[in-house]
């Protein structure tokens, strides 16, 4: 399975197919499974839809993994954080492949030269960095090697020190032996030397005695000589019958041996003292070339750390030309909607087009009947002549019938005109209109056609090209399509405004004229009609003989009349030939034309789409990169959200400490600070007496600004807390709890401080089956200055020891703590010790952790950052899904399941429970449900699933909500929130829930959390805390009955941020005064109502958008009897001019 292998020293690394990994090709690489190894085996894609990222599935049988981020337990096997960077590196290996692969696939194509230029490029930049991926990975692999071998003659050295100083301790102890045997022989030398000077002196005195006198001259009784006498010579026998040549052998061999010894060790010195120079040599040579190759290994990591930042900027090249590529998605999508919006357009059109036709048609209709009604005029005038020609004596009747014949002709004239009018072009123009109407419509849809097409080829080249190049850098082509696409589809729309709007006008128009031209038609009928029917049928026998001449005028102007209406009979037939049928045959045939055009147009847009969804999916993977280095940064992430979890308490020796990682928001810290932990001492035997201990330390590196820290001095705790200008002291009056380090029993400290004011609590066995009442200590720091300072650069928060050049605070100069601590909480947000940054002489293995009593409870605490996911029985006949909740958010998401393009969410929208799904392939729908829950109280939820019934029941307290519908299985659900691909895939906005949920239950039983992000197993006490409001134009917060203090002893403190030039910040009111603290054009103002102008004015604005406190303190000084105002900004401060100091404001 390798394309060809290199070997460098004495390993063999072997460049692998598609699909294998390996220094030579023995297994699958991530993304795909299989045994190699094994005969006939071979390597496959995963199946998984893992959305481009690799590693999905097992990589023996192929079955798809969940990838979806997770806390991770003490219980779990947690690998290095170098396994992630390899993770990349076999990434980047694959891309490699993938590319090569790529290459072949370009060889066979014909592109342009320019393209042949990119590709050859890329090709060379593939190249260099696979080049540069092989050579870092061999010097990865041969300085490991070297490293382990430096490892090794470390050890071996260590051996050999150690052999060393155990031969050294030896002879040490043998040359004390034989010191102490020579100091015996010379105090026994001297005893005896002693012992000699007295026996000679007492022989002197003796001699003296015999020469009779004393030893001062005086002369001696004989008695006493004699005495003397014998006593000296008992003496004397006794000195010769002492033998003293056993001590002298003895002392003589003693000689010898400490000679012997003495020339031993000096002999064995000189052998080893070559020996041991030697090696002293060795080590220092090995140590030189230890350094040397750790100043290698030192620029080869620089290197890898300069190809690693190389590939960042790769990386971000990359993210560069898919956010470019999203976007001409983005804009090909607002094309298709607006193509869209055309067809809209167009089938209006087509409508009001069928409307005019239907109207044509109409007055065709029309005209047929005009037509017939002139033949019936044309008869009954034919008939009236001749009736008139027997009636020639009738005078009356003949000139009536003149009268008659006049209007006839004055009709004749109407219809001429009428005809004139008909034939005038007037109609065909109408008729010509409507065609050329058509026509423009037809073009208009031709042309959108048209650019559908030359979208639908660029992106078919697009999505080839991307398919067969597969580099960000190729998609500058789609980029140019999609802008050639974008100013086609813009000329395409300004050409439809410009013809189909005037020409749909034009027909508006001509079917207006159609219609008066109608009108005029049946009036000028219904007139003629009229005039007809009033032709008098009387007897005219007596008329006719005096109208001879009248009736030949008469037939004359009827002629005429019959000429006039032979030419209109001839047009009318005309126009019903030409427009009833060929005219009407162009139109339908139009209309056929533009509505196949139309069902064209509407065919291909979904297969552009399509296209358009498949270059996405292929862009996917040239993110791989960057979403591996973003999924890194949320693994540890969320790596360190479970280790601040962890709750174990860490025991400490008296020697280790820790250092522990901070929240980001120091600034949360600046007005309140809320710090609670469990402290734990072992018994006497194994404390070793120890009664003062440091216990921890927040604040600044420079333990001369801000911080706070806690120690045990004389067995009882003290917390010490600065401000900047004095600290404040307080000791609690109880001893801190002994107990056994494997059932050990912790006291609960509870530090919590808003402004210079604090306050602590502590319980004395709290972990024990009856703690004792807490006790409360209250602490005021009388400072000027009320906030915690903290600079992020310099901030360090050590508990149990500090580092040995770390300077502590006086009062907590103490040595490390003995004993056990577990950190609870800071600022209400779990902390732990086990998200450290660093630690100090400590060993988990060898120091085991304490074992404490904890109370197990069924509550979880959802942070609003994260979900759990619940796995349940997906075909079950009634699925129930039950949880009680306590929140005080306004929104968050609750419940959700999905399948497909379906899903339920039951969210809180305005603090009321709003349930959204969609079960079919209709729209979304929205209800809903019950009234607020927002109040903190438990609010029971259940959602029950009736298959059979097509119905879901949504049960909230005493409240039932039905939904009706056929709910789709789903086998996972998740509460609390949801992850962000499946968030962005619904484009949910609703954020994640905040609160507290227990009694959580489904269909198979209780539900135990195993699979949380951003989720606790326990609700703290203050976790309902609101501490921040926000407010909108007209908002406010009104505080009654607050039981303050006279008004001489007032202080108001809080922090805000705006953008707002203007508004009230506080407003005090008092049966006697009032006070208030404004911003006027960003500067802040201090009023009351002792004065008409403010007394106060800050020499800055503070609309800056960024967090900033006010203290405003009112005290009895002595300034005036209601106390001095001291606002409070930054390290400055103001005195007014007259007799009132003021603050400074934060």
């Amino acid at each position: 399975f390798a394309t060809g292998c290199v070997v460098n020293g004495g390993d063999v690394r072997c460049s692998c197919k598609a699909g294998y990994t390996g220094t030579q090709c023995e297994r699958c690489a991530p993304g795909y499974f299989g045994n190699p190894q094994k005969f006939g085996g071979s390597c496959q894609p995963c199946s998984c839809n893992s959305n481009g990222q690799l590693g999905s599935c097992h990589p023996l049988t192929g079955d798809c993994i969940n990838q979806e981020p997770k806390d991770s337990s003490p219980a779990e096997e947690c690998d290095d954080c170098d396994s992630c960077v390899m993770t990349l590196l076999n990434d980047l290996a694959t891309m490699g492949e993938q590319l090569r692969l790529v290459k072949s696939q370009l060889q066979g194509l014909s592109a342009s030269a320019g393209l042949l230029e990119q590709m050859r490029h890329m090709e060379t930049q593939a190249k260099d960095l696979r080049n540069q991926l092989l050579n870092y990975r061999s010097a990865i692999s041969n300085h490991g090697s070297k490293i382990e071998g430096l490892e090794r003659e470390l050890t071996d050295l260590n051996q050999e020190f150690e052999t060393l100083q155990e031969k050294a301790q030896v002879n040490s102890r043998k040359a004390q032996t034989l010191n102490n045997n020579v100091n015996r022989a010379t105090q026994s030398a001297e005893e005896l030397d002693v012992k000699i000077k007295n026996v000679i002196r007492n022989v002197h005195i003796l001699l003296k005695q015999i020469s009779g006198t004393d030893g001062e001259g005086n002369n001696v009784p004989s008695g006493d000589f004699s005495r003397e006498w014998a006593e000296a010579q008992r003496m004397m026998r006794e000195l010769r019958n002492r033998n003293f040549g056993k001590h002298l052998r003895e002392a003589e061999a003693d000689k010898r041996e400490s000679q012997l010894l003495l020339n031993r060790i000096r002999t064995w010195q000189k052998t080893h003292q070559g020996e041991n120079n030697g090696l002293a040599n060795s080590i220092q040579d090995s140590l030189n070339e230890y350094e040397a190759k750790l100043s290698d290994l030192r620029a080869r990591l620089q290197e890898a750390a300069a190809q690693a930042k190389q590939a960042n900027g790769l990386n971000q090249e990359n993210e560069r030309a898919l956010g470019a590529i999203q976007r001409q998605v983005k804009e090909i999508n607002s094309l298709q909607s607006d193509f869209t919006k055309y067809l809209t357009t167009a089938d209006s059109s087509l409508l009001q087009t069928n409307i005019a036709l239907q109207l044509m048609e109409k007055s065709q209709k029309e005209y047929e009947k005009l037509a017939a009604s002139l033949n019936e005029a044309r008869q009954e005038l034919s008939d009236k002549v001749r009736e008139l020609s027997r009636s020639a004596g009738k005078t009356s009747l003949v000139e009536e019938a003149e009268k008659h014949a006049q209007s006839l002709q004055e009709l004749a004239k109407q219809l001429e005109e009428i005809k004139r009018n008909a034939s005038g072009d007037e109609l065909v123009r109408c008729a010509v209109d409507a065609a050329t109407a058509y026509e423009n419509i037809l073009n208009a849809i031709k042309a959108a056609e048209d650019a559908a097409n030359r979208a639908a080829s660029a992106s078919e080249s697009a999505l080839q090209t991307v398919i067969k190049e597969d580099l960000p850098r190729k998609a500058k082509t789609l980029s140019s399509n999609s802008d050639k696409l974008l100013n086609e589809a813009k000329m395409t729309q300004k050409k439809l405004k410009q013809e189909v709007s005037p020409a749909l006008n034009n027909l508006q128009q001509t079917l207006n004229i159609v219609t008066v031209q109608k009108e005029v038609i049946d009036t000028n009928l219904t007139t003629l009609r009229d005039g007809l029917r009033g032709i008098q049928r009387g007897d005219i026998d007596a008329m006719i003989s005096s109208a001879k001449s009248m009736v030949r005028k008469a037939n004359d102007i009827t002629d005429e009349v019959l000429d006039g209406l032979n030419p209109i009979q001839t047009d009318v037939e005309r126009i019903k030939d030409t427009y009833g049928r060929t005219q009407n045959e162009d139109f339908k045939k139009a209309l056929t034309d533009a509505d196949n055009s139309v069902n064209k147009l509407t065919n291909k847009l979904p297969d552009l789409w399509r296209k358009i969804e498949s270059i996405n999916q292929q862009l996917l993977p040239l993110g791989n990169i960057s979403d591996n280095m973003d999924r890194i940064r949320e693994l540890i992430q969320q790596a360190r959200d479970a280790a601040s979890k962890v709750a174990v308490p860490m025991r400490f020796n008296g020697k280790s400490g820790v250092e522990v990682r901070l929240p980001n928001d120091l600034e949360d810290l600046k007005g309140y600070t809320s710090l609670s932990l469990f402290l734990q001492r072992p018994n006497s035997r194994e404390n070793g007496g120890t009664e003062n201990m440091f216990v921890m330390y927040l604040g600044n590196k420079d333990a001369s600004r801000d911080y706070i820290g806690m120690a045990v001095v004389d067995g009882q705790l003290t917390c010490v807390y600065n401000l900047g200008d004095r600290e404040a002291e307080l000791q609690v009056d109880q001893i801190l709890t002994k107990s056994e380090t494997k059932e050990a029993v912790m006291d609960r400290v509870k530090f919590q401080r808003i402004y210079q004011f604090a306050r602590l609590n502590y319980t004395k066995g709290a972990t024990s089956s009856k703690p004792e009442t807490p006790g409360v200590y209250d602490m005021d720091g009388r400072n000027s200055n009320t906030l915690l300072n903290l600079d992020p650069e310099n901030v360090v928060f050590y508990v149990g020891g500090y580092p040995p050049d770390f300077k502590l605070p006086s009062r907590l100069n103490f040595p490390p703590y003995k004993g056990c601590i577990e950190l609870d909480d800071l600022n209400e947000n779990v902390l732990s010790l086990y998200n450290f940054k660093k630690t100090f002489n400590l060993n988990t293995t060898e120091v085991e952790p304490c074992r404490r009593r904890k109370e197990e409870s069924d509550k979880n605490y959802f942070e609003g950052t994260g979900y759990a996911r619940v796995p349940t029985q997906p075909h079950a006949p009634i699925p129930t899904f039950g949880q009680t909740i306590q929140t005080t958010v306004d929104r968050g998401l609750l419940f959700f399941a999905e399948n497909g393009d379906r899903f339920i969410s039951l969210n809180i929208e305005d603090g009321k429970l709003m349930v959204r799904y969609k079960l079919n392939s209709e729209l979304p729908k929205e209800r809903g449900v019950g009234d607020a829950i927002n109040n903190g109280r438990d609010h029971s939820i259940q959602i029950k699933i009736g298959k059979l019934q097509k119905r879901m029941w949504i049960n909230v307290d005493v409240q039932n909500t039905i939904i009706d519908g056929e709910v789709f299985d789903f086998s996972t659900y998740y509460l609390g929130g949801i992850p962000v691909a499946i968030r962005e895939r619904f484009n949910i906005s609703t954020p994640a829930f905040r609160g507290c949920m227990k009694n959580l239950k489904k269909t198979s039983g209780v539900v135990r959390l195993n699979d949380t992000v951003g989720v606790t197993k326990k609700c703290s006490e203050d976790w309902k805390l609101v501490r921040s409001a926000s407010f909108s134009r007209g908002g406010q917060l009104s505080f009654t009955d607050l039981g303050l203090p006279p008004t001489d002893h007032l202080q108001a403190s809080f922090g805000f941020q705006t953008f707002q030039p203007s508004g009230i910040l506080l407003d005090h009111q008092t049966w006697t005064r009032n006070l208030q603290v404004t911003l006027e054009d960003g500067y802040i103002e201090l009023s009351t109502s002792d004065s008409s102008s403010p007394i106060f004015k800050s020499p800055q604005t503070y609309m800056d958008g960024l967090l900033h406190y006010v203290s405003v303190i009112s005290d009895n000084s002595g300034l005036r009897q209601e106390g001095c105002l001291r606002p409070r900004v930054r390290d400055q401060s103001w005195k007014h001019s007259e007799t009132m100091s003021l603050p400074k404001i934060k």
